[in-house]
């Protein structure tokens, strides 16, 4: 799925591209965000009956201003 967040007024666009996969017992998630800064973010969840996994990355960059 993808997106483009469009500010009222002034500001910069934010562009949102998620990707969503799920199995039976592992759900796992990325998504990439990029205006004023940069994010990319990956979580997975793995639920099984004797235990759960879960696991978060981020990994955010400040883009270079236009000025």
């Amino acid at each position: 799925m993808s997106l483009v967040l469009v500010p009222k007024g002034q500001g910069e666009k934010i562009s949102v591209r998620i990707k969503y996969e799920a199995t039976p017992t592992i759900y796992t998630m990325s998504a990439h965000i990029s205006g004023a800064t940069t994010a990319t973010v990956h979580a997975r969840a793995e639920l099984e009956n004797i235990f759960t996994d879960i696991n978060v990355k981020d990994f955010t960059h400040e883009t270079q201003s236009k000025a």
